[in-house]
């Protein structure tokens, strides 16, 4: 479900905050190295995938910051995102 949000939003030029929770995997589609070269995506990936929290809720912390909207696909109840987000 998350690819199918995502490349609406890539369909219909929004801009993005993209959050890969492990990581790139493989080649970018055409339509998301669209949305970089035309400024409209910011990927931030987690290069430590030994799950260093501290990191991830400053990633997540910019991110709610920054964003006019937000699609959380699971939120963890008692979580890190649902904490954050009261």
């Amino acid at each position: 479900m998350e690819k199918q949000v995502l490349e609406k939003l890539l369909e219909q030029k929004q801009r993005i905050i993209y959050c890969p929770a492990w990581g790139l995997s493989g080649n970018l589609s055409p339509a998301i190295l669209n949305a970089l070269k035309n400024n409209r995506m910011l990927i931030l990936e987690m290069q430590n995938k030994n799950g260093d929290l501290f990191a991830a809720e400053q990633r997540n912390r910019f991110v709610i910051e920054h964003a006019n909207d937000l699609w959380l696909p699971y939120v963890s109840p008692n979580g890190m995102l649902s904490r954050l987000l009261k």
